[in-house]
């Protein structure tokens, strides 16, 4: 899993801040999805739900805005 990183405007911080999410690895996913016939699809799609999310690198906050 990496992070992908960009500019946006931090709430808490009131400044504009590196901010970043987490990312999924696509081709591990579709490489273990098509091994086990499609099974793995399952945690696939899991994983791309539950990570995502911009957050503030300084203080963390999730309260981001204005990204580019």
């Amino acid at each position: 899993m990496g992070l992908q990183y960009k500019s946006g405007f931090c709430k808490k911080c009131d400044a504009n801040r590196k901010v970043e999410r987490p990312t999924v690895n696509h081709i591990l996913h579709l490489i273990l999805t098509i091994v086990t016939v499609g099974l793995w699809s399952i945690v696939w799609i899991g994983s791309v739900i539950r990570f995502g999310g911009w957050r503030c690198s300084t203080c963390g906050s999730t309260k981001v805005s204005k990204i580019s």
